[in-house]
């Protein structure tokens, strides 16, 4: 109400003569994702242990509680909390920090090609905005007995589901591994050749000959030779 000496009162934090600074400042006080991304980007699958930068703003400077999540609908994993191995509470904001996420924990010994993660973060009076990755992630927790050996997540595949096949291999040095499709009869379906390093290894193959064409319905031979490594499995394609 306006008072006999026509002065009027102005309320507390609106902004005067066009100054709108106190306003921003109160909409903009919760802390704000500027990135979260995964460190290795060469591509390909993540295997167990999965490093991943995060930086958040905060322009009181509070501490912030950085809380992970993640999901596969792949594997019909909605988003849920996800293990990360370092302490993520009371951290200082405008600091890229690197946490660890335990993927072989949260998702068991999958392939997955559809992951995706997302963070919130928490100042301890707001939550700010949710923030995922931009793409998703392929992750192959898949655990090898050991040097030498060969394998697929899965010998029946339905091919019109699928796309291709992961060969998975434990490479004892590094050379020229050749994968060979081999067809019930013996006959050579399609050679792949890649250099690998010692460890683990994938060759893919997407369900075409050397032509370049979809092989029909049959069960295939796959020969894993090179780098230490001479040793086949079959699988067994479907539509």
């Amino acid at each position: 109400k306006g008072t006999n000496s026509g002065m009027v009162t102005i309320p507390t934090g609106l902004p005067v003569n066009g100054n709108t600074n106190r306003i921003k400042s109160l909409a903009n006080s919760i802390p704000v994702v500027e990135y979260i991304r995964i460190t290795d980007t060469a591509g390909g699958y993540q295997r167990g242990d999965i490093q991943v930068k995060v930086r958040v703003n905060d322009q009181d400077n509070d501490n912030i509680k950085y809380m992970f999540y993640f999901q596969s609908p792949a594997a019909g994993i909605e988003w849920q909390g996800a293990t990360v191995r370092e302490e993520i509470e009371n951290r200082t904001q405008g600091i890229e920090y690197v946490f660890t996420w335990d993927s072989i924990k949260d998702l068991g010994e999958k392939v997955l090609n559809d992951v995706k993660l997302k963070i919130k973060p928490y100042d301890y009076k707001d939550v700010g905005e949710e923030k995922e990755i931009d793409l998703a992630v392929s992750v192959n927790n898949v655990q090898l007995s050991g040097s030498g050996d060969v394998r697929v997540d899965n010998s029946f595949r339905n091919m019109d589901q699928t796309g291709s096949v992961t060969v998975m291999f434990e490479a004892q040095k590094a050379g020229e591994v050749t994968c060979t499709v081999y067809n019930r009869i013996g006959r050579r379906i399609r050679e792949i050749k890649k250099q690998v390093l010692p460890g683990f290894n994938t060759c893919i193959w997407d369900y075409k000959d050397k032509d370049g064409k979809k092989v029909s319905s049959e069960v295939y031979v796959l020969w894993v030779k090179g780098a230490g490594i001479d040793k086949y499995i079959k699988i067994s394609l479907y539509r």
